[in-house]
């Protein structure tokens, strides 16, 4: 999908009929906005939103007050967008008319065939069908709104942003709807079951799936609480760090290097703790098992019996044939021969029993090759856990030395109370990180068991289901939509698999190009954290957070771009948009920012940048993209007010390419915003 031309009339700060047109060269792929504050670029964005969906970035104030000032005080009570796209080859014109100026505009859809417009029926879902609403907010993206800066670093928002990338709305709509049916038919199941044994099984069913459901809730918000708190601390000891005041400072430094030494410590006990369980329930257990066997003796194993089946040739399963027969290989009768029947019987326990032969071989066989393998398990073992133990001790010392140190600046006579406060507040955090990891531990196992008794309960309501004979049909009808569901879960959750750590590694590699101090992003308990180059995470500044949340959103974007052609039935396909960005580079520094915008504008096919003089400048930020931009715009500030009277504290002018452009116009008949496109000297 490209994004062609844009028509805007009495849209907010917009007055009168204004056209964009985008630029959707492949090359010159960027299409620049210049304005300030409050001059339209977010109101730009949003009048696309509102186009498509009818809906607005959080950040944009008085939603029901859509109407042009000039335009209303001059009668006109209603405003249009009027979109032009392209997708795969088809042009469309999409339009939202409010004539009235409420924010529920009418849209039609129109498909431009052969140059004659053709009207659409159902406008919303031929949309959906190009944009899917649930992916909308990452292709146009309000760096101060809903980009929330912070949100990276919170679990549920990431596990929920990626199953929308993921196409999974339309999936978990219809699971809801299905579980709601299901409901209906369990219910009257249970009526037709006068035992009653099914509508117990129901409730119990009911109320487990609901403490199920509270548990993994609970999960996700101590590790989203986790995640808050870690980072708190992390900003906390940085703030210490830059104390003015030099023994606070001097103090923080040794502070900071012990928790860092502490938090690897930690992550080796995880890693050494994964290893140890994994390699108990394979490898070790196997070893050990196999050590015992060893030291069994097979000659006290009695073979009487496989001895004396082989006193003769023959085979035990032939005489067991023919005496089921009665009838003898020489086709006599064994019933009119009862000398000849008891001469076969009596073979029987010499004969020879090629089932037991093959069993006992495989003895021999096993325990041979047992005899051949080293016991390595128990020195294994014995190994990890000294290392456990030698990290153990190591994590005991340095919690004594923080302990001291942060005592020592508690109680240190310098005048440095803002560090005081600091440290108690530390204290604080700390206890209250300890309690969100104690919980955690507790409902980990919780909610596993509660899983299999779940399990349990499912399993039991279908063997009941199983005994209700008057309800063939409506047992069929329960059974076909219990196997829809799972086939959907099933196939929602092998889609989840290894989707964060798609993500995470696109993320890794914005990081590469654009950090300079070698610092990356790493997945910790579900958030995605920056951390230096040993893994250890780093409290870090607002334009760092900033990059965090550019890197999650392209990497979304990019993510989505690889999903375009999937062929999964039961998730929406992914989509190829612009990507159109406000205030993308908030709190960020020129350089970051040039390398961040020539690295994303490697990865879309069309990007419609708007940013204000403090955000652009020709010799830093505008330095990776100037080739590739294809058209250019700036935002004018109409205002009646004299040059003499403006009070307004940014730039009222533009320097592009040798040539100089009004951000602000004074004297004029309105007050609004118009959109110029910059014509370069």
């Amino acid at each position: 999908m490209k994004l062609i031309k844009i028509i805007i009339k009495n849209f907010r700060q917009f007055y009168g009929e204004q056209e964009i047109n985008f630029s959707t060269d492949s090359e010159r792929k960027i299409t620049l906005f210049h304005g300030e504050n409050n001059g339209g670029k977010t109101t730009l964005l949003n009048a696309i939103r509102w186009c498509l969906f009818q809906e607005f970035t959080s950040n944009f104030h008085e939603k029901t007050n859509l109407v042009n000032e000039t335009a209303s005080l001059n009668g006109v009570s209603g405003f249009k967008v009027v979109l032009t796209l392209e997708n795969n080859g088809v042009e469309y014109i999409i339009q939202r008319i409010s004539e009235s100026g409420s924010k529920k505009g009418q849209l039609s859809v129109y498909i431009i065939n052969r140059g004659v417009k053709e009207f659409q029926s159902n406008p919303q879902f031929i949309i959906n069908t190009i944009i899917p609403s649930d992916m909308a907010p990452f292709f146009f993206y309000q760096g101060e709104g809903d980009g929330g800066l912070t949100n990276e670093n919170n679990f549920s928002y990431i596990k929920q942003s990626i199953k929308r990338i993921l196409g999974f709305e339309v999936a978990e709509k219809a699971l809801k709807d299905l579980d709601s049916v299901l409901k209906v038919y369990n219910r009257n199941l249970a009526e037709l079951d006068t035992t009653g044994v099914l509508e117990d099984l129901y409730f119990r069913q009911q109320q487990m799936s609901v403490k199920v459901d509270r548990n993994k809730n609970q999960i996700n918000n101590l590790l989203s609480s986790i995640s808050r708190r870690e980072e708190r601390l992390e900003n906390a000891i940085q703030r210490l760090i830059n104390s003015n005041v030099d023994y606070v400072q001097q103090q923080a430094k040794i502070l900071n290097g012990l928790e860092e030494s502490l938090k690897y410590i930690d992550s080796e006990l995880v890693s050494l703790s994964s290893e140890k369980n994994e390699k108990l329930s394979s490898s070790w257990a196997l070893s050990s098992f196999t050590s015992k066997l060893r030291r069994f003796t097979i000659g006290s194993i009695d073979t009487s019996e496989l001895d004396l089946s082989h006193q003769f040739s023959v085979n035990k399963d032939l005489l067991r044939h023919i005496l089921d027969i009665n009838q003898c290989i020489c086709n006599s009768d064994l019933d009119k021969s009862i000398s000849k029947r008891d001469a076969i019987e009596s073979l029987l326990g010499s004969a020879i029993d090629l089932k037991l032969k093959a069993r006992w071989k495989r003895v021999i066989n096993l325990y041979d090759s047992l005899d051949n393998k080293p016991n390595l398990a128990l020195k294994a073992m014995i190994e990890l856990t000294r290392k456990q133990d030698q990290l153990l001790e190591n994590k005991h010392k340095k919690q004594r030395e923080i302990e001291e140190i942060e005592a020592t600046i508690k109680s240190s006579k310098v005048d440095a109370s803002e560090a005081k406060l600091l440290q108690a507040d530390r204290e604080q955090l700390k206890l209250k990180l300890e309690s969100d990891r104690n919980k955690l531990r507790n409902i980990e196992p919780l909610l596993k068991q509660e899983e299999a008794q779940l399990r349990s309960i499912k399993n039991e309501i279908a063997t009941h289901e199983g005994s209700v004979p008057q309800a063939e049909n409506l047992k069929n009808i329960v059974s076909a939509t219990k196997k829809i569901i799972k086939l959907i879960e099933s196939n929602l959750s092998d889609a989840e698999k290894g989707s964060d750590s798609i993500v995470l590694k696109k993320m890794q590699d914005f990081f590469s190009r654009v950090a300079f101090n070698e610092n990356t992003v790493k997945s910790i308990n579900g958030s995605f954290r920056i951390v230096n180059k040993h893994g250890i995470p780093q409290g870090v500044g607002g334009g760092y957070q900033t990059m965090l949340s550019v890197s999650f959103i392209v990497s979304l974007i990019q993510y989505s771009k690889d999903r375009s052609n999937s062929k999964n039935y039961l998730l929406t396909p992914g989509t190829v948009a612009p990507f159109m960005a406000d205030a993308i580079l908030s709190e960020i520094s020129l350089d970051h920012g040039r390398e961040i915008l020539g690295y994303i504008t490697e990865c879309v096919d069309q990007f419609i940048l708007l940013l204000s003089q403090t955000q652009w400048r020709e010799d830093s930020s505008d330095t990776l993209i100037r080739e590739h931009i294809g058209r250019e715009y700036n935002f004018v500030q109409n205002v009646m007010m004299s040059e003499k009277e403006w009070k307004g504290t940014y730039p009222t002018k533009l320097k592009v390419r040798n040539g100089e452009y009004d951000v602000v116009r004074f004297n004029s008949s309105f007050v609004g915003t118009t959109i110029e496109e910059v014509q370069y000297v």
